[in-house]
């Protein structure tokens, strides 16, 4: 699975806040299920493999994710 996320710099009182912006690229597996018909469950691993962020702030290694979902 292929990811991302943009944030551009924020701006406060008219004044641009210059280490506020990010673009990162993340690119990794993710597994899904379905039991029956109403409950299914995913999880997922993203790896950067591009991070672009404006100055010294942090940002993540990697990610993971996680959830479920049952339709009643």
């Amino acid at each position: 699975m292929v990811s991302g996320e943009y944030k551009d710099t924020d701006t406060f009182q008219g004044a641009s806040a210059d280490d506020t912006g990010v673009t990162a690229v993340y690119l990794g597996p993710q597994l899904s299920f379905t039991w029956a018909s109403k409950l299914s469950a995913q999880i997922g691993a993203d790896l950067p493999i591009s991070i672009d962020n404006t100055a010294l702030q942090t940002v993540p290694d990697y990610r993971v994710r996680a959830g479920v979902t049952w339709h009643f």
